[in-house]
């Protein structure tokens, strides 16, 4: 598939490459989900983009664990609790930022329509 040249730059944590995986993550079609989220390293990458000082990339890796968890697979959702990333997104309802909010409540409702 043409976006696994991308993964040297998300696993560098690109902006670029955040958003291109964002976009992937928003079309329609499971094969590009399912690419995205067998690619452990990609997922791995997404969560320390939610711990990122950059508003930005934040924002972006919180709208990629939407669109996953938008696919309504038990097994995506699953994994992603495990990896304690409800902890993180709870502790995004506190800030400052009237956007990081709004897509932290987005993420966490998806979450809870499992």
């Amino acid at each position: 598939m043409p976006y696994q040249t991308l993964l040297p730059f998300i696993l560098n944590g690109s902006e670029i490459a955040l958003q291109a995986f964002y976009e992937l993550s928003n079309q329609e079609g499971h094969e590009s989900i399912s690419w995205l989220f067998d690619q452990e390293d990609v997922i791995d990458s997404i969560l320390r983009g939610l711990q990122s000082p950059e508003l930005k990339i934040k924002t972006l890796c919180l709208r990629i664990i939407g669109n996953i968890l938008g696919e309504e697979n038990e097994e995506y959702a699953q994994t992603l609790i495990r990896t304690k990333i409800l902890d993180l997104l709870f502790s995004f309802l506190t800030s400052s930022s009237l956007a990081l909010r709004k897509d932290a409540c987005w993420v966490i409702a998806n979450f809870c329509s499992y």
